[in-house]
């Protein structure tokens, strides 16, 4: 079975004291991370005050990242708080990023990545409207009819729709950048964060603004407004939803036609 003390990355950290609560915060969070089970309940209770305590951290860190434009770092930050919702870990095992799926346990999620083209999320929202292609995947993996119809309704977990368009001026010799963007979220309930940043020097241009769903699923419009004394030639759009680690859109914005 497998020991969260013989932990090979806690060979990666300064050695720990077990009496000391700061140990026991990690312990616990890479037991979450890792899906392990612990063995008294007092654990499952001081991980909810670890879990609220994390968020608020992880909301600061987002916050300074924006006011600092740490382009980066306000990636990170959102994974992180990605894989803390949604129980896993992204560098861990050879499920990559599947085990977000209802239901699913790593001995099946491994089973979907060797025996279909379904590496990862975004590759069940390419195909979610090929239900039939799907269900003959899970066949093939042994999933059940259950688990197969749980995971069929996750998939209408649709990427937002984007349309955009920009505008660049100059003027004073100062760069002003705008860029509207058209979107649609099909999923009642979904958040996505969107943003632009300079990936070339790893600075944020914009402030995180979140995307929501609509009650009348109509487009929806956005505009961002920045400016730069240089011109940028490395702009990206960034589309990460607050949830789910792996639905991630980027937009090359000097792709567009101006």
């Amino acid at each position: 079975k497998y020991s969260i003390v013989k932990d090979p990355i806690l060979k990666t950290v300064s050695p720990l004291d077990f009496n000391q609560p700061n140990s026991k915060v990690y312990v616990l969070l890479r037991a979450h991370l890792m899906r392990l089970p612990l063995p008294v309940l007092d654990f499952e209770t001081d991980f909810k005050i670890i879990q609220d305590n994390c968020m608020r951290i992880l909301a600061a860190l987002m916050e300074l990242s924006s006011k600092q434009f740490w382009l980066g770092t306000l990636v990170d930050t959102l994974s992180l708080q990605q894989m803390i919702n949604q129980k896993f870990c992204a560098y861990d095992g050879e499920c990559g990023d599947l085990l977000q799926l209802p239901n699913l346990t790593s001995e099946k999620c491994k089973g979907l990545r060797k025996m279909t083209k379904l590496k990862c999320l975004k590759d069940f929202s390419d195909n979610s409207k090929e239900d039939s292609l799907l269900k003959s995947a899970f066949k093939t993996a042994k999933i059940g009819m259950t688990e197969s119809l749980d995971i069929l309704r996750w998939i209408k977990y649709d990427l937002p729709t984007i349309l955009l368009s920009r505008l660049e001026l100059k003027k004073n010799g100062i760069h002003l950048y705008s860029l509207k963007i058209s979107f649609k979220i099909e999923k009642e309930g979904s958040i996505f964060y969107a943003f632009i940043g300079d990936v070339q020097q790893a600075i944020l241009l914009t402030q995180p603004t979140r995307m929501f769903s609509s009650n009348n699923k109509n487009q929806q419009t956005m505009e961002f407004k920045f400016e730069s004394e240089q011109k940028l030639e490395n702009l990206e759009l960034f589309i990460i939803n607050e949830s789910y680690y792996g639905l991630t859109s980027r937009f090359k914005l000097n792709d567009l036609s101006l």
